[in-house]
């Protein structure tokens, strides 16, 4: 049989001959001539990656950077972030009948987490952010106040992204919304 388009269709059972006997970018001696007699194969060169332009979020996590380490903030410590508790544990762990810190005779409950800032939202003195760990997510309450002087508007509010590694110490409480949150009165920068 004929394709349609006139051309006799190549024999199934013709072998397959290589065309050098190395890859086509050796660069050591020339590659063989084909076994055929035909021309030699182009030579090529290995292929150089060049480097290539950063994107406009490339350059502002890179400003970022510049600018934390100009505030006096390593954002890449090697200090050890220990961990009392995992997301999950506070928020299944919380009652407000023995934990509220503001009922009297309760015991507020202090926790040291880590994780992944994953949503931020600044409301002047104050803000909300939710960080993931390997458990699942927690509210984060961080006032100005709370924090060191000038952390909170100088870095939190300016400098630090979602993404970001964060290790919180602070009091579990749940807000007028009803969500289990921390209050922040530690915030470092884990990577």
């Amino acid at each position: 049989l004929a394709p349609a388009h006139g051309r006799a269709a190549p024999s199934l059972s013709a072998p397959c001959r290589p065309q050098v006997a190395g890859p086509a970018w050796f660069v050591g001696s020339s590659p063989q001539p084909l076994a055929h007699g035909g021309p030699e194969p182009l030579r090529s060169t290995p292929h150089v990656p060049t480097p290539m332009a950063l994107t406009e979020q490339e350059q502002i996590r890179r400003a970022h950077l510049d600018a934390l380490r100009e505030a006096g903030v390593e954002p890449f410590p090697a200090d050890a972030w220990s961990t009392t508790h995992r997301a999950a544990d506070v928020v299944a762990g919380y009652d407000d009948a023995q934990h509220d810190p503001e009922a009297e005779g309760t015991t507020p409950t202090r926790v040291t987490i880590a994780g992944r800032m994953m949503t931020k939202r600044v409301m002047g003195k104050a803000a909300f952010f939710h960080l993931a760990d390997e458990s699942g997510t927690v509210q984060i309450y961080a006032k100005r106040d709370s924090l060191p002087e000038g952390f909170y508007n100088g870095v939190f509010k300016k400098l630090l992204d979602t993404g970001d590694w964060v290790g919180i110490e602070g009091t579990v409480f749940r807000t007028r919304m009803g969500e289990v949150s921390i209050e922040a009165d530690r915030l470092v920068l884990l990577a």
